[in-house]
C-alpha cells in the first residue's frame, strides 16, 4: 500500500535505544563500538537523523505489509534540480529506488533495519564490531547495501562514531575486546558524506 511520504526526524539518543532494543530483538550480538558505528551508518543514510521519512532510519528500499512511500525522484515536478532529474532517469532504468518501506514508528523502523542487517548484511555488522570503520564502509559498498556509496564512507563512520562514545550513547552496552578507535580530524569529507547519503531524496 503506498502512503504519502512524511518526514520522521530523530535525535542521536532516541535513535541509539531504538537501535540497541532492536539488535537484541533479532538476536544481533553487536558490542559497544559496534553499535555506535552501526548509528553512525544510519546517521550518513539520514542526514543526522533530520532528512529520515516514514520511520525508515536504514532507507530500506521495497515494499512492506506495512506499505511504503515513494522517493522526492519518482515523480519530479517543473522546478526539481538536475540531481533529482538525474535520479529519476536512474530509477527509470533500475539503478535507483522507486519506492521505500514506510512504518508507523520508529520501533519498527529500527526493528526491520536490525532484521536486514541479521539475514543479508552480516558482513557489516562484523567490521562494526571489530572496530575496524574502513572494512565496514567496504562492506557497506561490497554487500549491495549502498554499492555507489563514495571514498571517504569509513572516516566519516569513525568520527560519527567517536562523537556517539563521547557522548555516552552507549555506555550500557558491552565493550569487549576492542582496538584503540583512531581519531578523524577532518570535517569537510564528513559533510560531503551527509550530502550524497541523503542525494536530495527527502525534500
Amino acid at each position: 500500500m503506498e502512503l504519502p511520504r512524511f518526514r520522521t526526524p530523530i535525535n542521536a539518543k532516541d535513535a541509539a535505544g531504538h537501535l540497541t532494543a532492536a539488535l537484541a530483538r533479532h538476536g544481533v550480538q553487536a558490542n559497544r563500538n559496534g553499535q555506535s558505528l552501526l548509528l553512525a551508518q544510519v546517521w550518513l543514510e539520514t542526514a543526522r537523523g533530520q532528512s529520515c521519512d516514514n520511520n525508515n532510519p536504514g532507507n530500506i528500499t521495497g515494499e512492506s505489509e506495512l506499505g511504503y512511500f515513494r522517493p522526492v525522484w519518482f515523480a519530479p515536478g517543473p522546478d526539481a534540480s538536475p540531481h533529482i532529474l538525474h535520479l529519476h532517469e536512474l530509477m527509470l532504468k533500475g539503478q535507483a529506488p522507486n519506492k521505500f518501506r514506510a512504518y508507523p514508528s520508529f520501533a519498527e523502523g529500527f526493528s526491520d533495519y536490525a532484521g536486514h542487517l541479521a539475514r543479508r548484511y552480516g558482513s557489516i555488522v562484523d567490521a562494526a564490531n571489530k572496530n575496524d570503520a574502513e572494512a565496514m564502509a567496504t562492506a557497506i559498498k561490497t554487500s549491495g547495501y549502498t554499492p555507489d556509496a563514495p571514498p571517504g564512507v569509513g572516516a566519516g563512520l569513525r568520527s560519527l562514531s567517536n562523537q556517539f562514545l563521547d557522548a555516552g550513547l552507549f555506555v550500557g552496552v558491552e565493550d569487549v575486546g576492542l582496538p584503540t578507535p583512531i581519531a578523524f580530524a577532518g570535517l569537510g569529507p564528513l559533510i560531503l558524506l551527509f550530502l550524497f547519503f541523503s542525494r536530495g531524496k527527502y525534500a
